[in-house]
C-alpha cells in the first residue's frame, strides 16, 4: 500500500493537470504541477527533513522534486542529490515576482552538466545547459518577459551533482542576507 501511486500523490500534495501536445512532430505531455498548501519564499535549502523554502521575498513557490530514469531526486543530509538524468528540482516564479529582473543562484558540487528550463503549460520555452565543476556557484539571469516562462526546472543532464542551495533573488542581493522562516 505504501508503494501505491495514489498514496504517493496524496503524500506529495501535488495536482498535475496535463494535456497532450505535438512538438517538433513528436507527441509530448505538458504538465502544470500545483503544490497544494506549499510554501513560498526566495531560498530553497536542504536538510534531513527534506527541502525547506525560506525568505521574506516570495519570488518562488510550487516547489517539488522530480525523478529521472531510476528514482526521483532526493535530499540527503544538507544537499539535493541528482544522480539520474532528468532528476530535477521544479518551482514556479510567483506572479508578483515576474515583474522584476531576478537572478537564479545555484550552489553545489560535482562535475557534470545542469540544465535550466524556463517553460509554461503551453510552450516548451527556453533550455540552457551549464557545465559545472567540483564546487560551483551558478548565476543565471531571469527576466520573465525574455524568458520561456515562469515554470523553472533545474535538471541533471550529465554527471552526478549535489545542490546545496537555490535562490531566486534580485541580482544585487548579498549572499549572506538574513532569511526569515
Amino acid at each position: 500500500m505504501t508503494r501505491s501511486p495514489i498514496v504517493f500523490q496524496l503524500r506529495e500534495r501535488v495536482v498535475r493537470p496535463a494535456i497532450p501536445a505535438v512538438e517538433n512532430r513528436h507527441l509530448v505531455v505538458r504538465e502544470h504541477p500545483l503544490v497544494l498548501g506549499g510554501p513560498s519564499g526566495s531560498l530553497i535549502s536542504f536538510s534531513a527533513d527534506g527541502l525547506t523554502v525560506t525568505g521574506a521575498d516570495a519570488t518562488l513557490g510550487d516547489v517539488l522534486l522530480e525523478g529521472g530514469a531510476r528514482v526521483e531526486a532526493r535530499v540527503e543530509a544538507e544537499r539535493l542529490e541528482l544522480r539520474s538524468v532528468d532528476d530535477a528540482l521544479f518551482f514556479r516564479v510567483r506572479q508578483a515576482a515576474r515583474l522584476r529582473r531576478l537572478e537564479l543562484r545555484i550552489d553545489g558540487r560535482g562535475p557534470g552538466t545542469l540544465g535550466v528550463g524556463e517553460t509554461t503549460f503551453w510552450t516548451s520555452g527556453r533550455w540552457t545547459e551549464h557545465r559545472v565543476g567540483r564546487a560551483f556557484r551558478l548565476r543565471v539571469p531571469y527576466a520573465y518577459p525574455e524568458s520561456g516562462g515562469g515554470d523553472i526546472r533545474i535538471a541533471l543532464v550529465f554527471g552526478e551533482i549535489e545542490i546545496t542551495r537555490v535562490a531566486l533573488v534580485p541580482p544585487g542581493e548579498p549572499e549572506d542576507v538574513i532569511r526569515l522562516r
